[in-house]
Formats: C-alpha cells, sequence, structure tokens
C-alpha cells in the first residue's frame, strides 16, 4: 500500500510499555553497503543543521539538550546504507538505513531515557518508520537509560521501500529524535542529505552496542513500500561479525 508523504504522514502505532526482556534480533551481521561498481562515484550523508560533531568519521548533527539549559548534548549522524544478514534458513537480507545516536548527560540532576521507539524515521513520498533493530552500549533496548555523567552510543536501523535500496536512490533521509531528560523530554529533527564523496568513504561502521532490541511491531510502523520480513527474528542473535 502506498502512502505518500505529500498527502498523509504514517500514522504510527502508540508505545506499548517496555517488556521485561527484550527479544533480540537473530542477525548474523551488519555488511557494508556495496553501492555500484568501483568506478561509480560512492555517497556519504551530511546534516543539514548544527553540523558540529563527528561520529565514527562522519559529520554529525550536535544539539545542546536540553536547548534552555544545557546539561548535555546530542549528536546524531547517519552512516549509510547498510545491509541486515539474518542467520542461515531465516529469511533474506534487509537493506536498512544505520542511524548513530551519541547521547551525552554530562551533569543532569537524573538521567535520561531514550526510547529506540520512539525514534522515527522519515522518506519523502515513503512516510515514517520505526526501527527494526536497535543496540545500544548501555542499558537494555528499547528504552535506554543513561545517568549522570553518562554516555551511551544508539544504533538504530529502517528498513527501506522497494526501489531505494542503495544509497544513490537516497538522496535524504530524516530522524525524528528525542530524549527524556530530568526536566522533561527534548526533540528535534535531523535532516541528512546524500552527497558524493571521491575517494570512497573508509571502513563502514559497525553497530557497536552489545545490547540489542527486535521491535515486534515493526511491520505495522514501516515505510510503504517495504517488504515484509518473514519470518520474525525473535531468537537470540548470533554472534556479529565483519563481511562482505
Amino acid at each position: 500500500m502506498h502512502r505518500g508523504m505529500a498527502m498523509m504522514v504514517t500514522r504510527l502505532k502508540p508505545l506499548s510499555a517496555a517488556r521485561p526482556a527484550a527479544p533480540a534480533a537473530a542477525f548474523l551481521a551488519l555488511l557494508p553497503a556495496i553501492d555500484g561498481c568501483s568506478s561509480q562515484p560512492q555517497y556519504v550523508y551530511k546534516p543539514v543543521q548544527n553540523a558540529t560533531a563527528s561520529v565514527s568519521g562522519q559529520l554529525a548533527a550536535q544539539y545542546q539538550v536540553p536547548p534552555a539549559s544545557p546539561h548535555g548534548d546530542v549528536e546524531v549522524a547517519t552512516l549509510g546504507v547498510t545491509t541486515l544478514e539474518p542467520r542461515p534458513g531465516e529469511g533474506d537480507r534487509t537493506r536498512a538505513m544505520h542511524i548513530r545516536m551519541v547521547v551525552h548527560n554530562r551533569d543532569d540532576s537524573g538521567p535520561w531515557q531514550v526510547d529506540t521507539r520512539a525514534q522515527i524515521g522519515s522518506l519523502n513520498d515513503y512516510g515514517q518508520s520505526r526501527p527494526i533493530l536497535a543496540s545500544a552500549t548501555v542499558g537494555q533496548p528499547p528504552v535506554v537509560t543513561i545517568g549522570s555523567s553518562g554516555e551511551a552510543t544508539i544504533d538504530l536501523y529502517y528498513p527501506l521501500p522497494r526501489g531505494m535500496q542503495d544509497s544513490f536512490e537516497v538522496p535524504r533521509f530524516d530522524i525524528l529524535w528525542n530524549v527524556q531528560t530530568a526536566d522533561g523530554p527534548t526533540a528535534s529533527r535531523s535532516t541528512f542529505n546524500r552527497v558524493s564523496t571521491e575517494p570512497p568513504p573508509g571502513v563502514y561502521a559497525y553497530g557497536i552496542g552489545q545490547y540489542e532490541w527486535y521491535d515486534p511491531e515493526w511491520r505495522s510502523n514501516a515505510f510503504s513500500r517495504t517488504d515484509p520480513l518473514m519470518p520474525l527474528y525473535q531468537s537470540p542473535p548470533a554472534a556479529a561479525h565483519a563481511g562482505r
């Protein structure tokens, strides 16, 4: 079913309470994207605004949190199109946009929380999507808690629609992110535009979080024209490894 962004925004289901035991996705590895042959240009995504930070070698948007009285900051980067590799016999590879958030709670009076299900990807003409897979260096997704003087790196993966399986087909990607602080929520929208780069970018930044979460409700909150994944990957993950 097609729902154009120009006509309406995909209606996302309300978030349910966080489950005490978060299921992990049985994805064997994260594979770097290969955008055509080596003679063609490679691509990176650069933030349209607030491009004052660097995350994993990529230009990132940085935000003071909360804006009026900062006690930390959030850095957001788009690390490009990657491939989620399932266990053998458990489905097809899935092409996804990889977003990385680095959240610093420097000196707030209480902990911050990031609900990975509430970090929404947006594509022109395809609506909005929750991430199918999230991982974090601390806490237990889907709700990641960052204590005072703490830091968390959060990787989010958004499966892409048919016809948008490579970077050259995705000229822009938006992420509507939010963080719950001691003083209330801080939310913003980060827009990333694709730019060509020569020589090609370096080694792809793989997910680094040891705590993973697969969203079992992802398929009802996905971009339009995104192929369903069969079966649902809810068994414990195999060890991630680098590969092509």
